[in-house]
């Protein structure tokens, strides 16, 4: 009974004045309506500062990738569905059209050095010097185009 003693004194004390009771609930809420206010501040100037840095990097440099790493085979009919679900998330940064591109580990043919890939509209960034580019892969068939080790990409600095 001593322990709730102090309980009680407060409560009859705030009981006889509803003021101080209404004044001291007001101060609170306005400073966690202050509080508020300062920390929703400091994220929209973090949110625009980071917006200006990324508008200072070199085209190159602003590239966002969405990576599924596995053996092939694993995800089975999930492929479309990660593909769907991925590409209108990447849409909404900004950055350009989300392309589809598939690299292989490096691997040896006929005792040389390959690395398999595709890209996704592969004329956007490469320029044959003879030839067509490739049409669309499907699952019966699937064109391909060959460059030497120096080839280099016409479109972007970084990428060869």
């Amino acid at each position: 009974m001593r322990a709730l003693f102090p309980l009680t004194v407060a409560r009859s004390r705030l009981a006889g004045r509803p003021g101080r009771v209404a004044l001291v609930g007001l101060g609170v809420a306005a400073g966690a309506a202050a509080l508020a206010v300062v920390l929703g501040g400091s994220l929209i100037a973090q949110d625009r500062s980071l917006a200006r840095a990324i508008d200072r990097l070199p085209g190159d440099q602003r590239a966002v990738r969405a990576v599924w790493g596995g053996q092939p085979g694993q995800v089975g009919g999930r492929w479309s569905s990660l593909d769907r679900s991925a590409r209108p998330e990447l849409r909404t940064l900004g950055l350009g059209e989300p392309f589809a591109a598939t690299l292989f580990r490096e691997s040896e043919i006929d005792g040389r050095l390959v690395t398999l890939g595709g890209v996704e509209r592969l004329g956007r960034w490469v320029k044959l010097s003879s030839g067509r580019p490739p049409r669309a892969c499907v699952a019966s068939h699937c064109e391909v185009s060959g460059s030497p080790a120096t080839a280099r990409c016409r479109t972007s600095p970084g990428c060869g």
